[in-house]
C-alpha cells in the first residue's frame, strides 16, 4: 500500500496565492482523510470480528483479568437460574455472548480451577459446580 502525498496539492494551491483554491484543496484533502479513516475503522471492526470467529483463541487479558471475567460470568449464569454449571458453560457463554476465547492451552481447566476456588461455588464432581446462593466477596 502506497502512502498518498496529501500536502503537495495543498502547497501547490498555496503557491497560487488563491485563498479560495487553498480552502477548497484543504477541505478536499480533509474530506478524503475522513473517508479513509471511516473505511479503515470499518475494515478494522470486520477483521476483529473475523479473528474472533475464525482465528481461534485470542485474548488480551492478564491472568487476573481472565480470573475476574470467569468469576463475573459464572455468578451471572448462576444468578440467571442455572444453579449447577460446568467450566464449558462459562466458556460457551464467553464465546457466544462476548466473543471471547481465552488464549490458554486448556481453558476448561483454567475455568474449573477458578470455580473450585470461589466461595460461591461448591464442587460436586468432575466439571460440576453448584452455586451456593451466597454472595461472593471478591474471592
Amino acid at each position: 500500500m502506497t502512502k498518498k502525498d496529501r500536502v503537495k496539492p495543498l502547497f501547490d494551491a498555496i503557491a497560487t496565492g488563491d485563498l479560495n483554491r487553498i480552502r477548497q484543496e484543504g477541505k478536499r484533502q480533509l474530506a478524503e482523510i475522513q473517508d479513509e479513516q471511516t473505511a479503515l475503522a470499518k475494515d478494522a471492526k470486520l477483521i476483529k470480528e473475523l479473528l474472533g470467529r475464525y482465528g481461534g483463541p485470542m485474548d488480551n487479558f492478564t491472568p487476573q483479568e481472565r480470573s475476574a471475567k470467569v468469576r463475573e460470568v459464572a455468578i451471572m449464569i448462576a444468578a440467571g437460574g442455572q444453579k449447577v454449571l460446568s467450566p464449558q458453560d462459562v466458556i460457551d457463554y464467553l464465546s457466544e455472548e462476548e466473543s471471547i476465547a481465552f488464549d490458554v492451552k486448556r481453558p476448561a481447566s483454567l475455568v474449573g480451577t477458578i470455580l473450585n476456588n470461589m466461595d460461591a461455588f461448591e464442587r460436586l464432581g468432575k466439571n460440576q459446580f453448584r452455586y451456593r446462593n451466597g454472595s461472593e466477596a471478591a474471592a
